[in-house]
């Protein structure tokens, strides 16, 4: 456990040179990290505080099951990606291709993880789901900074906002309207 966390430590502090990115851009996501991840743990509570809003129902999680708790990820994930691009227009495209490719690798980790680790153990654990949750999130921001800051996927990027466009639509209608498998039902 100690060697995971001075490698998370290094992946997130180490100095950048030459012409890689901007060391504000840099400082601004290595900042971001933990507000994100408490946004998403929060955001867990956000349909039950608001009294069951239809609203607020449509972009975080109504039950208990594994669709509605990918919604951890994809929605903080989404609006830093915004706050991102918005911030540091001059890198706009180089941000979003990467984050946004981040956001759809973290959102796809939480059914991975997840079945994988309850199939071998036959359970479903809570401290086990939280880590899930964070390797999800940390996922999202490793692969996000490292495709940013080489800015391979900028010519994607229209189809990966399509991508995400329609994994949002997804989130929206099947919040209402979930279809009868697995990763929709309340475990």
């Amino acid at each position: 456990m100690r060697y995971l966390s001075l490698h998370i430590f290094y992946v997130f502090s180490y100095t950048i040179t030459g012409d890689d990115m901007d060391n504000q851009l840099y400082n601004t996501i290595r900042r971001g990290f933990l507000p994100v991840v408490i946004f998403g743990l929060l955001a867990h509570f956000f349909y039950e505080w608001s009294n069951h809003n239809f609203l607020m129902g449509l972009f975080f999680p109504v039950n208990e099951s594994t669709w509605e708790h990918m919604k951890l990820i994809f929605i903080p994930m989404l609006l830093w990606t915004i706050f991102l691009a918005l911030r540091f227009p001059e890198s706009r495209d180089c941000v979003i291709s990467g984050f946004l490719t981040g956001l759809l690798l973290g959102t796809a980790a939480i059914p991975v993880l997840f079945y994988t680790y309850s199939g071998v153990l036959g359970k479903h654990l809570i401290a086990i789901d939280i880590l899930v949750y964070l390797i999800g999130m940390l996922t999202s921001f490793y692969t996000g900074w490292r495709l940013t800051k080489s800015c391979h996927l900028k010519p994607y990027t229209r189809l990966l906002e399509i991508l995400v466009y329609l994994a949002l639509l997804c989130f929206v209608v099947f919040s209402v309207y979930p279809p009868e498998l697995g990763i929709f039902q309340s475990i």
